[in-house]
């Protein structure tokens, strides 16, 4: 299985768009290209962040998660 799909499936498929690109399967592109931090997905924050590096053999950076109040 490549990379990328691997770490597609980790997502939580909101599809959102708050990481900056369009939907989930865009950024999970974007990190298998090593365009994007595997931490990019604020919805799955660091858990996410940490399994996705390890599949690519990277080290987990930690993110920060901002809430907006209104």
């Amino acid at each position: 299985m490549k990379k990328n799909r691997k770490s597609d499936l980790l997502f939580q498929d909101n599809n959102c768009g708050a990481c900056g690109y369009p939907g989930c399967d865009g950024l999970a592109h974007a990190i298998a290209k090593g365009e994007a931090p595997s931490n990019q997905c604020p919805v799955g924050g660091n858990e996410v962040g940490a399994k996705i590096a390890s599949i690519l053999g990277q080290q987990a950076q930690a993110s920060t998660r901002y809430t907006a109040f209104v």
